[in-house]
């Protein structure tokens, strides 16, 4: 059987995109999407061992959902998956 590397979606423009260190040293990409305006605001966050900017996972549609409502969105990748460290 052979696998195929399926490497991470673009990020989006809507996103700031953060390497959040761990205690271990390991960095895990992190996606930040704020609503217009000065905050604080109230936080949606998730984790997925998912390409959060792939085809299937769209986290962009989702977070303009919440955007229009005025919640923030911070989407990380999992330990090891797409952009963040393993």
């Amino acid at each position: 059987m052979e696998f195929t590397h399926v490497p991470p979606g673009p990020l989006s423009d809507k996103a700031q995109q953060y390497m959040v260190r761990m205690r271990d040293g390991v960095r895990l990409a992190t996606d930040v999407y704020l609503p217009e305006g000065d905050g604080p605001f109230p936080v949606v966050l998730t984790r997925l061992p998912y390409d959060k900017n792939g085809e299937i996972i769209r986290v962009d549609v989702f977070a303009e959902a919440l955007l229009e409502r005025g919640y923030a969105l911070v989407a990380q990748d999992t330990r090891g998956k797409f952009r963040s460290e393993g």
